[in-house]
Order: C-alpha cells, then structure tokens, then sequence
C-alpha cells in the first residue's frame, strides 16, 4: 500500500510539473512538496511526539531563487508554510499567522544554521484517532526537539499512546509458541515502545534514533 501511494504521489506530481512546463510557467513556480505524519501502527511513529511520528518530507523548488547544495540544520514547522507562500507572492503576511517565512532560509546561499532562533521545533497532540480508547479519552502530549535532545511530555500517561489495548498488556502469555506458523509476532520488546510511557520523557540525540 506504501509504494503505491508513493508511486500515486510521483505520478501525480509529475503531471503538475508536466503541465507548468507546457505553460512555460514551471521555472517560475514555487513548488513545495510535503506530507502526512508518520506510518500509523508502529511504535513512537504516527500519534507520537517522537521523530518518527512528527518529522514530514519537505522539499522546495525554485529555480534562480532557492539555491540548492546545501545543507541547512534549521528547525522549521510546516505551519510556516502558509506565510512562506504569502511572502513569496508579494502579500502581506496576516497578523494571525503566528508561524514565520521560510523565504530567508530557501533564499539565502548560506548552510549548516542559517537562523539562530530555529534551533528547535515543538510540536502536540491530543488525539488522532477519536475511538481509540474507552470514552473517547485523548492522549495529549507536547514535545521540544533541539539538535541534541527532545523532551516529551505526556500529561495522561496511564493511557497507552496509540489506544487502548485491548488484551495486547498482557504480557504474561507465552504466545510465541502458540503464534508459530500463523505469521503473527507479539513480543515484550515491541509492546514495552507502544505501552503506556512516563509522564516526561527525555532522550538524547542517540536515543531518539533507536
């Protein structure tokens, strides 16, 4: 399902980009290209505060106004999109948005930080999937991911994240092998990352690659 997606999404954009080409506007378009949070169903991944459930794609072109071959560490939000259009098109940017222009950052010929204030991104939760637990109970949480570390707090964290388990805590059955052959797995490792986690989390850099 994930390579047809993928493969539905590039064949998509690719009649876009067919098209601006035709109307020999596509060297003067902004092209901004991202995506959804996160596979869903696998630990720390959608529903989650962690890298795996928060960071999207994101790629830009602009031929002669975003310069490429860099390599830039900023921290950016895709909320920071809507003002980064607004700006390139020559509008002002509403005083609601509380997001910031990307513009200087896809502009400038700098790398590594190019501004220092975006040295971290925050991000939250409340729910995703409104059924998921008894009462239609949420799972807020909140985070902060800096270059080194993320913080993640989990203020209902007696619930498990992705929902309520259903049977899947109970880890005192052996079920390895009575699952064999049925090309089921249910392991204590796998279960421990989906279970219910401590009310503030704090990892570094090289945990939160694990």
């Amino acid at each position: 399902d994930y390579m047809g997606e993928c493969c539905a999404l590039d064949a998509g954009l690719g009649v876009l980009l067919d098209e601006l080409r035709l109307r020999g506007e596509l060297d003067n378009t902004l092209v901004i290209v991202s995506g959804d949070h996160g596979p869903p169903g696998f630990p720390r991944a959608k529903a989650n505060c962690y890298d795996f459930g928060v960071q999207v794609a994101l790629a830009v072109r602009w031929p002669g106004r975003v310069p490429g071959g860099r390599v830039v560490s900023d921290f950016v939000n895709t909320m920071d999109l809507a003002p980064t259009i607004c700006e390139a098109a020559g509008l002002a940017i509403p005083t609601s948005m509380t997001a910031q222009s990307l513009l200087p950052i896809l502009t400038s010929l700098h790398q590594g930080q190019v501004e220092a204030g975006r040295d971290f991104a925050v991000s939250g939760l409340e729910r995703h999937v409104s059924i998921s637990r008894q009462g239609y109970l949420p799972y807020p949480q909140r985070s902060i991911r800096t270059a080194e570390f993320l913080l993640i707090a989990n203020f209902e964290a007696d619930r498990w994240p992705m929902g309520d388990p259903h049977g899947l805590d109970d880890l005192s059955i052996d079920v390895s092998s009575e699952l064999e052959g049925s090309g089921e797995i249910r392991c204590s490792s796998f279960l421990t990352l989906m279970a219910a986690r401590p009310r503030l989390g704090f990892l570094s850099i090289e945990q939160i690659k694990l």
